[in-house]
Parts: structure tokens; C-alpha cells; sequence
């Protein structure tokens, strides 16, 4: 029998490794604070529910999350902002965390469940790859260490607000209300 993890971007890890590596995560993990993915049975049907992955997601985060989440987006923007006047205007840093910062704002406002309507589709869509980015660097990152660590645990919450910020961003462009 064959498993796929659901992720709120709808992307499916169907590798064997990724697998074994989430079954760990998911395993080591019991006890914190984070509420692992579910593990899901492969659906055949390629159009599989949506409103289901939808549902197993929101149930797993509250409103506590969504402001550790909000604080995390606020803080990162600061410090985005910081470090962007140091590269020079139109350099690779510059132009990567001037997206960065914009894909932030955008994942924060949608969160806090202000007015969307000033962001386009377009605005949206460019939204999405500077925070698959960041996940993709943090869960790099975190498989550096040992699962049980420090420096493992560390990335949990970032990983966990990443999370929570694509699935907003996919919601809204989806045309579904996040919340």
C-alpha cells in the first residue's frame, strides 16, 4: 500500500524518501507543539477533494497559531526590511527580498482577515514562489539536524507559519476564503 501527503499547496510527496522522512517527522514529533500533516491514502482520482484537504487543514490550526503566525509575518517583514537597504537597488539580494517582503504582506493581510480586494490575481500568483522559497530553504535547513534537537525544533514554528501563509495565499487566488 502506497501513501501521499496532502500538503495545503495540493503538492503530493509521492518519493518513497520523502515518505520515510515525514513518517519520522510525524513519529519524533508527538509531543510538540505542532500539528503534523496527516497521512492520507493515494487517491486514484486525480481530481481529488480540495474542500477535504481544506478541512483537514484548518481544523489543525486555531486562533493561537494564526497569531504566532501574524507576529512571525510581522517580524520577518521588519527584518526583510532592514536588510534590504543594504544591497543595492536592482541587485539579485535586492529584488529577491523586495518579493519576499511582498509575498509577507500579502500572507499577513489575508491572515488577519483584512480587505484582499487591492491584491490581484497576478499579485497572488507572485506571491506564491517567494514562500514555497522559503519553505523549501527552511525544511533544507532543518534536515540538517538530527530530529529531537535544538536546532531541529527550532524550525518548527517557521515551518508551521509558512505552512499556514501558502495555504492562505493558494485559498484566496483559489477564490475559497481561507477561513
Amino acid at each position: 500500500m502506497f501513501f501521499a501527503f496532502f500538503r495545503p499547496s495540493g503538492l503530493v510527496y509521492k518519493n518513497r524518501i520523502d515518505l520515510k522522512l515525514r513518517k519520522t517527522r510525524t513519529h519524533a514529533n508527538r509531543g510538540s507543539s505542532r500539528h503534523p500533516l496527516p497521512i492520507v491514502q493515494a487517491n486514484t482520482n486525480p481530481q481529488i477533494s480540495s474542500v477535504r484537504i481544506k478541512e483537514i487543514f484548518v481544523n489543525q490550526f486555531n486562533q493561537t497559531e494564526r497569531e504566532k503566525t501574524l507576529a512571525f509575518l510581522s517580524s520577518t517583514i521588519i527584518k526583510c526590511q532592514a536588510m534590504q537597504s543594504k544591497f543595492a537597488v536592482g541587485s539579485s539580494q535586492h529584488s529577491l527580498l523586495k518579493n519576499r517582503i511582498s509575498a509577507l504582506c500579502i500572507a499577513k493581510t489575508l491572515l488577519s482577515g483584512e480587505d484582499a480586494s487591492r491584491y490581484s490575481e497576478a499579485d497572488l500568483r507572485k506571491a506564491l514562489p517567494p514562500i514555497a522559497s522559503i519553505l523549501h530553504k527552511i525544511s533544507k535547513a532543518q534536515s540538517k539536524y538530527e530530529t529531537g534537537t535544538k536546532q531541529f525544533a527550532r524550525f518548527e514554528p517557521i515551518l508551521r507559519a509558512m505552512e499556514i501563509s501558502q495555504f492562505v495565499v493558494a485559498q484566496q487566488l483559489s477564490g475559497e476564503a481561507p477561513f
